[in-house]
Parts: structure tokens; C-alpha cells; sequence
């Protein structure tokens, strides 16, 4: 009965350091793979950085942070007022949308003379607004490029919405 016993103890003593090693040797594997495969620092497979080039990284990823958060491209998530006097120009960005609330506006085409895109209206002879046309007012206006493409103030005073990126001439 007592060899019985001791064979038992000394059983689980055995298989306790074999499942203890086997865990050991498991850890000892994940660490290495989380930490770049055991590579020591300094070398190709695990080069040293400096700071300047860390925080360059840094901030290239907070301007792609800020840029996703307004629309893409540095636009605007949300619409924005605009207010034109008479002969200014609106250049919207790839993507902008417009809508005319208050004041005449023509549209001004594109360098290859692509109009702007009128999303409101349901006649596929008016969707497309090519330079001088006059722009609807409350017409969801979209600018499909980065080409020039974009509108011009007829009236004293226009009050446009705008999202996405634009400048003013």
C-alpha cells in the first residue's frame, strides 16, 4: 500500500515538472515572437530609430487621424457657411459638395470642361452643370475632382453650404 502511494506521489511530482517545463518552454516562444522573433536591437531585423523619426511618424498619423475625422483630405465632416460677393469664385476639391441656400451662382467646369454633378434633380439632361449654367438653389451639388471645378458668384451676396475642401478666389 505504501509503494502504491509513493508511486502515485511521485507520479504527480512528475508529471507536475513535465507540464511546468512544457509551459516554460511555451512562454519562452511567445515572448520571443512578440519581441521581434528574439532579434537583437540594432540590427536590420531590429533597428534602432531616433526620436525625430518616431515623432515624424507620430504626426503623419495624427494628420491622417484629422484629415479622416473632417471628411478625408483636410474637408470638413460637417457642412459649412460660405458667403460670396458678386464675382468671386468658389474651387471646390475632389469629392466637395455644395448647396446654393440663397443668391445666384453659375457653374464654372473643369479643366477637361467636366460640369458639376447635380444630385437633386431626377432629368439626366440637367445633371450635369457646365460653365455659366446657373445652379439650381437647394440642389445637392457635387464635385467629382480636383480639376477646377467649381462656381461663381452672379449676385451681390451667395450663401452657399459647403463640405469638403475649397478655396476662395
Amino acid at each position: 500500500m505504501r509503494v502504491k502511494n509513493h508511486l502515485r506521489s511521485n507520479g504527480r511530482l512528475y508529471i507536475t515538472i513535465l507540464i511546468t517545463a512544457v509551459l516554460t518552454i511555451f512562454l519562452v516562444n511567445i515572448v520571443q515572437g512578440v519581441t521581434g522573433s528574439g532579434a537583437e536591437p540594432g540590427t536590420e531585423a531590429n533597428p534602432l530609430v531616433s526620436k525625430d523619426y518616431v515623432d515624424a511618424r507620430i504626426d503623419e498619423l495624427l494628420r491622417q487621424i484629422q484629415a479622416i475625422q473632417q471628411g478625408g483630405n483636410g474637408g470638413n465632416a460637417l457642412f459649412q457657411v460660405v458667403e460670396l460677393s458678386s464675382g468671386q469664385q468658389l474651387i471646390a476639391g475632389a469629392s466637395t459638395e455644395i448647396i446654393v441656400r440663397s443668391g445666384t451662382a453659375t457653374a464654372i467646369s473643369g479643366i477637361n470642361g467636366d460640369g458639376l454633378s447635380d444630385l437633386t434633380t431626377d432629368d439626366i439632361t440637367k445633371g450635369n452643370l457646365v460653365t455659366g449654367q446657373v445652379i439650381p438653389p437647394n440642389h445637392l451639388i457635387l464635385v467629382a475632382r480636383d480639376d477646377g471645378r467649381g462656381l461663381k458668384a452672379v449676385s451681390d451676396k451667395v450663401f452657399l453650404l459647403v463640405k469638403g475642401p475649397y478655396t476662395i478666389k
